[in-house]
Protein backbone atom coordinates (compact mmCIF):
# COMPACT_ATOMS: atom_id res chain seq x y z
CA UNK A 1 0.00 0.00 0.00
CA UNK A 2 2.89 2.34 0.59
CA UNK A 3 4.67 2.15 -2.59
CA UNK A 4 1.76 2.83 -4.21
CA UNK A 5 0.99 6.05 -2.43
CA UNK A 6 4.47 7.24 -2.70
CA UNK A 7 4.43 6.58 -6.13
CA UNK A 8 0.99 8.57 -6.44
CA UNK A 9 2.88 11.08 -4.46
CA UNK A 10 5.98 11.32 -7.14
CA UNK A 11 3.61 11.15 -10.03
CA UNK A 12 1.77 14.30 -8.37
CA UNK A 13 5.03 16.10 -7.43
CA UNK A 14 6.30 15.43 -11.16
CA UNK A 15 3.03 16.73 -12.65
CA UNK A 16 2.97 19.56 -10.32
CA UNK A 17 6.51 20.48 -11.25
CA UNK A 18 5.66 20.58 -14.67
CA UNK A 19 2.91 22.58 -14.39
CA UNK A 20 5.16 25.21 -12.47
CA UNK A 21 7.36 24.61 -15.02
CA UNK A 22 5.16 25.81 -17.92
CA UNK A 23 3.32 28.21 -16.48
CA UNK A 24 7.24 30.00 -15.50
CA UNK A 25 7.75 29.44 -19.75
CA UNK A 26 4.59 31.44 -20.63
CA UNK A 27 5.37 34.21 -17.80
CA UNK A 28 8.74 34.63 -19.71
CA UNK A 29 7.27 34.17 -23.13
CA UNK A 30 4.80 37.03 -22.54
CA UNK A 31 7.46 39.24 -20.82
CA UNK A 32 9.82 38.99 -23.98
CA UNK A 33 6.55 39.25 -26.07
CA UNK A 34 5.72 42.50 -24.04
CA UNK A 35 9.00 44.53 -24.30
CA UNK A 36 9.29 43.36 -28.03
CA UNK A 37 5.75 44.55 -28.25
CA UNK A 38 6.77 48.10 -26.65
CA UNK A 39 9.63 48.26 -28.76
CA UNK A 40 8.25 48.01 -32.01
CA UNK A 41 5.29 50.96 -30.97
CA UNK A 42 8.30 53.10 -30.12
CA UNK A 43 9.92 52.65 -33.43
CA UNK A 44 6.57 52.49 -34.91
CA UNK A 45 5.53 55.93 -34.60
CA UNK A 46 8.13 57.27 -36.01
CA UNK A 47 9.82 54.43 -37.98
CA UNK A 48 6.36 53.58 -40.40
CA UNK A 49 5.39 57.09 -41.70
CA UNK A 50 9.21 57.55 -42.55
CA UNK A 51 9.59 54.03 -44.04
CA UNK A 52 6.37 54.48 -45.97
CA UNK A 53 7.62 57.64 -47.64
CA UNK A 54 11.17 56.01 -48.51
CA UNK A 55 8.80 53.27 -50.18
CA UNK A 56 7.27 55.87 -52.33
CA UNK A 57 10.36 57.52 -53.01
CA UNK A 58 12.31 54.38 -54.00
CA UNK A 59 9.01 53.03 -56.05
CA UNK A 60 9.27 56.90 -58.23
CA UNK A 61 13.05 56.23 -58.73
CA UNK A 62 13.01 52.95 -59.56
CA UNK A 63 10.50 52.91 -62.40
CA UNK A 64 12.66 56.44 -63.89
CA UNK A 65 16.33 54.04 -63.21
CA UNK A 66 13.93 51.35 -65.04
CA UNK A 67 12.78 53.01 -68.18
CA UNK A 68 16.34 54.40 -68.65
CA UNK A 69 17.90 50.72 -68.52
CA UNK A 70 15.23 48.55 -70.37
CA UNK A 71 16.70 49.06 -73.25
CA UNK A 72 20.06 48.19 -72.69
CA UNK A 73 21.26 44.78 -74.77
CA UNK A 74 24.68 43.18 -74.81
CA UNK A 75 24.90 39.98 -76.81
CA UNK A 76 21.34 39.65 -77.56
CA UNK A 77 20.57 39.55 -74.23
CA UNK A 78 18.52 41.94 -71.98
CA UNK A 79 20.55 42.88 -69.35
CA UNK A 80 18.93 46.23 -68.44
CA UNK A 81 15.26 44.76 -68.80
CA UNK A 82 16.00 42.07 -66.52
CA UNK A 83 18.20 44.10 -63.66
CA UNK A 84 15.46 46.45 -64.21
CA UNK A 85 12.81 43.51 -63.11
CA UNK A 86 14.77 42.44 -60.82
CA UNK A 87 15.83 45.41 -58.50
CA UNK A 88 11.99 45.83 -58.56
CA UNK A 89 11.10 42.22 -57.11
CA UNK A 90 13.93 42.75 -54.74
CA UNK A 91 12.96 46.23 -53.04
CA UNK A 92 9.16 45.32 -53.09
CA UNK A 93 10.54 42.47 -50.94
CA UNK A 94 12.34 44.52 -48.87
CA UNK A 95 9.78 47.25 -48.62
CA UNK A 96 7.38 44.52 -47.31
CA UNK A 97 9.46 42.97 -44.62
CA UNK A 98 10.60 46.21 -43.37
CA UNK A 99 7.56 48.44 -43.72
CA UNK A 100 4.63 45.56 -44.12
CA UNK A 101 2.28 45.20 -46.66
CA UNK A 102 1.45 48.73 -46.78
CA UNK A 103 5.25 49.55 -47.45
CA UNK A 104 5.65 47.17 -50.73
CA UNK A 105 1.60 48.54 -51.97
CA UNK A 106 2.65 51.99 -51.54
CA UNK A 107 5.68 51.03 -53.38
CA UNK A 108 3.57 49.64 -55.96
CA UNK A 109 1.99 52.46 -56.02
CA UNK A 110 4.27 55.39 -56.91
CA UNK A 111 6.00 52.86 -59.68
CA UNK A 112 2.30 52.32 -61.21
CA UNK A 113 1.92 55.86 -60.88
CA UNK A 114 5.23 56.91 -62.59
CA UNK A 115 4.49 54.27 -65.17
CA UNK A 116 1.36 55.24 -66.45
CA UNK A 117 2.64 58.44 -66.68
CA UNK A 118 5.20 57.64 -68.57
CA UNK A 119 2.92 55.75 -70.65
CA UNK A 120 1.60 58.71 -72.17
CA UNK A 121 2.94 60.55 -75.63
CA UNK A 122 5.33 63.85 -75.09
CA UNK A 123 4.69 67.01 -76.49
CA UNK A 124 7.08 66.14 -79.45
CA UNK A 125 4.87 63.25 -80.16
CA UNK A 126 7.62 60.27 -79.18
CA UNK A 127 6.93 57.97 -76.23
CA UNK A 128 9.54 57.48 -73.20
CA UNK A 129 9.02 53.70 -73.64
CA UNK A 130 8.90 52.23 -77.36
CA UNK A 131 6.08 50.38 -78.65
CA UNK A 132 8.51 47.04 -79.44
CA UNK A 133 9.48 43.78 -77.61
CA UNK A 134 11.08 45.53 -75.05
CA UNK A 135 9.19 48.13 -74.43
CA UNK A 136 6.41 45.61 -73.73
CA UNK A 137 7.92 42.97 -72.02
CA UNK A 138 9.13 46.65 -69.74
CA UNK A 139 5.58 46.85 -69.45
CA UNK A 140 3.99 43.54 -68.45
CA UNK A 141 7.02 42.80 -66.78
CA UNK A 142 6.48 45.72 -64.27
CA UNK A 143 2.89 44.76 -63.16
CA UNK A 144 3.74 41.15 -63.28
CA UNK A 145 6.59 41.71 -60.37
CA UNK A 146 4.25 44.30 -59.16
CA UNK A 147 1.57 41.74 -58.76
CA UNK A 148 4.17 39.41 -57.49
CA UNK A 149 5.71 41.54 -54.90
CA UNK A 150 2.49 42.62 -53.19
CA UNK A 151 1.26 39.49 -52.87
CA UNK A 152 4.61 37.83 -51.37
CA UNK A 153 4.08 40.75 -49.13
CA UNK A 154 0.72 39.77 -47.66
CA UNK A 155 1.66 36.01 -47.57
CA UNK A 156 5.01 36.87 -45.97
CA UNK A 157 2.65 39.40 -43.13
CA UNK A 158 0.25 36.26 -42.81
CA UNK A 159 3.24 34.09 -41.86
CA UNK A 160 4.63 36.47 -39.14
CA UNK A 161 1.13 37.37 -37.38
CA UNK A 162 0.32 33.74 -36.73
CA UNK A 163 4.01 33.18 -35.66
CA UNK A 164 4.87 30.48 -37.40
CA UNK A 165 7.92 31.96 -39.40
CA UNK A 166 11.34 30.69 -37.56
CA UNK A 167 13.24 33.51 -35.40
CA UNK A 168 17.01 33.79 -36.34
CA UNK A 169 19.18 31.73 -33.85
CA UNK A 170 21.58 33.58 -32.04
CA UNK A 171 25.12 32.47 -30.77
CA UNK A 172 23.67 31.99 -26.92
CA UNK A 173 20.33 30.24 -28.16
Amino acid sequence: MTSSRARDNGRARARDNDRARARDNGRARERDNGTARERDNGLASLGRPLALVLAAVLGVVLCIGGLVVHRHVDLHVPWGLILALAALLVTLRAAGLVAGVAGAVVLALAYGVVLLLTMSSRPEGDYLVAADALGYAFLLGSLVVLGLGVVLAVRGAGHIERGTVDRPRTLGS
